[in-house]
C-alpha cells in the first residue's frame, strides 16, 4: 500500500506515513531538511559542510567572545552559518555582520573575500 501525502486524512494513516519516512530517513543518512505538505519537518544527515563548520577557528572563537556583548546578533549570525552550506546563501547584512564581529576594515577586504568568503572559510 503506497500512501501520498495528499491522501493523508486520518491519523493512522499519519502515523504510518511518518514511519515509512523515519524508516527511509534512517537508511538514507544525509542532513538535509525537508518538510512535508502537513508542515511535519525532517531531519536528514547532512554530507556537506555547513559554513560554520567552514569557518576559521579564530572567527569561531571571536563569535562566541561577542555572544556574550551581543546575544542575539551573534546568535543569529551562528544560526545562518550553520544552516548554510554556500556561501552565496547569506544575505548581505550577513557578510556585514560577519565583517564586523571579525574586526575587519571593508576597505581592506578583497572582491573574492566579499564575494566568496576566501578570507573567513578554512582551505577544504
Amino acid at each position: 500500500m503506497r500512501l501520498k501525502l495528499s491522501d493523508v486524512n486520518n491519523n493512522r494513516a499519519l502515523s504510518l506515513l511518518i514511519w515509512r519516512a523515519r524508516k527511509v530517513v534512517n537508511r538514507i543518512r544525509h542532513n538535509w531538511w525537508f518538510e512535508s505538505t502537513l508542515g511535519h519537518k525532517f531531519k536528514l544527515n547532512r554530507i556537506m559542510k555547513t559554513l560554520y563548520q567552514k569557518l576559521k577557528p579564530e572567527y569561531k572563537q571571536v563569535l562566541s567572545d561577542n555572544t556574550i556583548k551581543y546575544p542575539n546578533a551573534c546568535h543569529n549570525l551562528i544560526t545562518k552559518l550553520q544552516s548554510n552550506v554556500a556561501w552565496f546563501q547569506l544575505e548581505i547584512e550577513d557578510v556585514s555582520t560577519l565583517v564586523t564581529f571579525t574586526d575587519h576594515s571593508l576597505y581592506k577586504l578583497t572582491a573574492n573575500d566579499i564575494m566568496f568568503g576566501d578570507i573567513f572559510l578554512q582551505d577544504e
